[in-house]
């Protein structure tokens, strides 16, 4: 057992027929059920229905994939979204689904960004479940960490950044 435990979040789609405007495409949110929100139609650029992709936490995935159907599951999200953006109209479609894998919660063992699996060929594993938390920050963190021993791994030398 690698000691990452993943857990299956809900990410139910919200697809709307107009919404207000929004200074953001992603944005995380320090919620017990909401965790992260992305318009997924601005992202992909491209001509498509506002269409609001809504992440659970893992604390709440972890306590609800077992006792809820997808369904059920999705209605609490939205409701919970309808108190994060009051704004927000009802959608026109909603889609839940469920990811195989998602969030990090408990993390592999000492945090160390990546792990060496073999030199030769050289095979790293890393990612934000290779750090003490999982969130978009972690992961942008653990990328340095691996883009170094991926440098290291095949003699990079690090090159200096000229402002």
């Amino acid at each position: 057992s690698s000691g990452i435990n993943a857990e299956w979040p809900l990410r139910p789609g919200a697809v709307f027929e107009e919404v207000p405007h929004y200074d953001w495409v992603m944005k995380y949110h320090d919620d017990e059920v909401v965790r992260f929100t992305v318009w997924d139609n601005v992202k992909r650029s491209q001509g498509l229905d506002p269409t609001l992709l809504i992440h659970s936490s893992a604390p709440w995935a972890v306590k609800n994939t077992d006792v809820k159907t997808k369904e059920e599951a999705g209605e609490v999200m939205l409701a919970r979204l309808k108190e994060v953006f009051p704004e927000l109209p009802a959608p026109k479609k909603v889609i839940p689904h469920f990811w195989r894998y998602g969030q990090i919660y408990k993390p592999y063992p000492g945090a160390p960004g990546c792990v060496t699996i073999s030199e030769n060929p050289l095979v790293i594993a890393g990612g934000d479940s290779f750090m003490n938390t999982s969130n978009l920050s972690m992961c942008a963190q653990a990328a340095e960490i691996l883009a170094d021993r991926v440098k290291e791994g095949f003699n990079i030398p690090n090159i200096p950044m000229e402002s």
